[in-house]
């Protein structure tokens, strides 16, 4: 997973009904059945991938590699007729390339092959079959089969193109942090006012609905591997298909997006529509400045904007940020607010001091995912506290109450 997602997904798995192992950085490793495993490739929110650990060994010279990777029995895991692709990971004092690494274990894996039957699997290093991923941690290797394929982050529904888009697993993790999960069960509504391509809205009908995030997928690795059971693979879809259709009609809560770009609003339509969620989620061109007070006293608004990097220049994006703090303080007084910057300086324009935040990264960009409980201005929680600390009137140097006490 991405680094800051591991402690949800640590929980994500243990609901699933994984055994935890360790939480490491960007993965969490865990034991599972099978019938788990597909769970996890199906309804994980939060990964990017999901692997099966083959082997872990130390690696001293290059020849440790391809003599301990040839001892695999990768016959057990796919036949001839697959196409194989390697990708490594991690440099070492032995190993300076990584190329170099994939070189060594796609040799192990074909000379195998060769030995042991007679031909080889061919390469395809586009749109393999398997892919075997190697990572190098120092002197330690760990060799793994991919089950779930291509990042688990594309669920299939992106059609609209915006600029700088949300990955779908960053989304969800964010929705997470904001506890959407819980107000989702208690029927609030959801408002993102700079929803881009939607994927927030999306995302959270999905968690709404209960809606697994990889319905849409049109392949997963594991239907090439060896071990691979259909029946009861196709238990695990038949199941979630059935909570799909139950989930969208108990889906009643307003999930609405607004955004200045028309063009972004037709690309999040797209969207919305290749989810299967239109009747579900609403979406208008509205810029922040028009943002009105909800119909309910309640709910989550949650959003990204632009970070001054990617869209638009800072200067121009200051009042944007004055002006959508400006509207939760007057609009949305008891609902709960989730934003993720990478721009702090236009964070403190919202005049608004967030409850906690956590350390997210959106692409190369370092963000933090600010909470907000409290939609009184800075000056106004300062004026606050500083209020609840005087001492009353009575309290005051000869007054009838030290009286009393002395």
């Amino acid at each position: 997973c991405s680094r800051g997602i591991e402690p949800l997904l640590e929980a994500e798995l243990a609901a699933l009904g994984g055994e935890i192992i360790k939480q490491t950085l960007g993965a969490v490793r865990f034991k599972g059945t099978l019938r788990m495993i597909y769970s996890a490739c199906l309804w994980s929110r939060l990964a990017n991938r999901i692997l099966l650990l083959l082997k872990t060994f130390r690696v001293d010279s290059a020849s440790h590699i391809y003599d301990a990777s040839s001892a695999i029995n990768w016959e057990h895991h796919f036949n001839l007729g697959k196409t194989i692709s390697v990708d490594f990971s991690g440099t070492s004092g032995v190993i300076k390339n990584s190329l170099y690494g994939s070189q060594l274990i796609k040799d192990a894996v074909v000379d195998r092959f060769r030995r042991l039957k007679g031909a080889r699997p061919s390469v395809d290093p586009f749109e393999p079959d398997i892919t075997i991923k190697a990572k190098l941690d120092r002197r330690h290797l760990s060799v793994m089969l991919d089950l779930s394929g291509k990042s688990l982050h594309r669920r299939g529904y992106r059609k609209g193109l915006v600029d700088a888009p949300l990955k779908e697993n960053l989304a969800a993790a964010i929705l997470f942090r904001a506890n959407w999960p819980a107000l989702a069960a208690k029927g609030e509504d959801l408002i993102d006012p700079m929803c881009g391509g939607g994927t927030l809205l999306i995302e959270a009908a999905m968690i709404a609905a209960d809606i697994a995030p990889g319905l849409m997928r049109k392949n997963f690795a594991f239907v090439s591997w060896s071990s691979h059971d259909k029946s009861i693979w196709n238990e695990v879809l038949s199941e979630a298909r059935e909570r799909r259709q139950l989930g969208l009609l108990s889906l009643n809560q307003k999930i609405i997006g607004h955004d200045v770009n028309r063009g972004a609003i037709q690309s999040a339509k797209r969207n919305i529509e290749a989810s299967g969620l239109h009747e579900k989620i609403s979406v208008v061109v509205k810029p922040v400045s028009k943002l009105n007070k909800p119909d309910a006293a309640t709910g989550l608004l949650i959003t990204n904007p632009p970070y001054g990097r990617r869209i638009g220049e800072t200067r121009n994006l200051e009042l944007v940020y004055q002006q959508l703090g400006q509207s939760l303080q007057s609009n949305f007084k008891k609902w709960k607010v989730a934003i993720l910057s990478g721009n702090i300086d236009l964070a403190r324009r919202l005049d608004l001091t967030p409850v906690r935040q956590y350390q997210f990264s959106n692409g190369s960009i370092p963000c933090k995912l600010l909470l907000f409980d409290d939609m009184r201005s800075k000056s106004a929680v300062i004026r606050q506290r500083i209020d609840s600390h005087r001492l009353p009137k009575a309290m005051t140097p000869g007054s009838s109450m030290i009286a009393n006490r002395l």
